[in-house]
């Protein structure tokens, strides 16, 4: 009978240790765990970060845009108006050349 009392204690120290591996390891995978869950907050909020910026991206792109689109329309007006500018040039000189010839049909 001691021989049996002496086994269960045996059986029940390897028990004991057992369970106390076992915890430690749970212990461990807490760890672990909390050390994901950290890692997974920074990666959400890196994904945001980058979404804003994308979104700032997109504005900004926008607005160039708009903004070429503007010296696109400014240039078009500008040469339209170029071509006005020689059209007038164009008319003065026929019309000096017109007032050059009454000129020379007077006689001082």
């Amino acid at each position: 009978m001691a021989a049996n009392s002496q086994d269960a204690a045996n059986n029940i120290a390897e028990i004991s240790k057992g369970v106390q591996e076992i915890a430690r390891s749970a212990n461990e995978i807490s760890i672990a765990a909390n050390e994901v869950a950290e890692n997974t907050l920074k990666a959400s909020d890196k994904v945001t970060q980058i979404a804003r910026d994308a979104a700032e991206i997109s504005k900004g792109a926008g607005e160039i845009a708009h903004s070429m689109l503007e010296i696109s329309q400014t240039s078009s007006e500008t040469a339209a108006g170029a071509e006005e500018t020689s059209n007038s040039a164009r008319g003065l000189a026929d019309m000096f050349e017109e007032l050059e010839a009454l000129c020379r049909q007077f006689k001082v």
